[in-house]
């Protein structure tokens, strides 16, 4: 019985070895020549095994709890009434 890992953890390793993106780059830097079937593959784990990173927009409210002491506190009211007066 052979030792050999699944090709799905194979294939997981490569990417964490970056080996997959760096072959990819070096074919875009015309370092490697790849089949159009590879370059697909190659960018199909990436996605695959690799989180997404859209941008992530933020809709509703957050609360946030602050805690001032006295001190603060008046100190913040003061420098507001300042503000509103001058």
């Amino acid at each position: 019985m052979s030792d050999h890992k699944p090709h799905k953890q194979r294939s997981i390793e490569k990417i964490k070895n970056g080996q997959v993106l760096e072959r990819l780059l070096k074919h875009v830097n015309g370092e490697l020549d790849l089949s159009a079937t590879q370059v697909t593959v190659g960018i199909a784990l990436l996605k695959k095994y690799l989180p997404d990173t859209k941008a992530i927009e933020h809709s509703g409210s957050t609360v946030h709890e602050v805690k001032l002491n006295v001190q603060s506190a008046k100190h913040i009211a003061s420098a507001v009434r300042k503000g509103i007066t001058e």
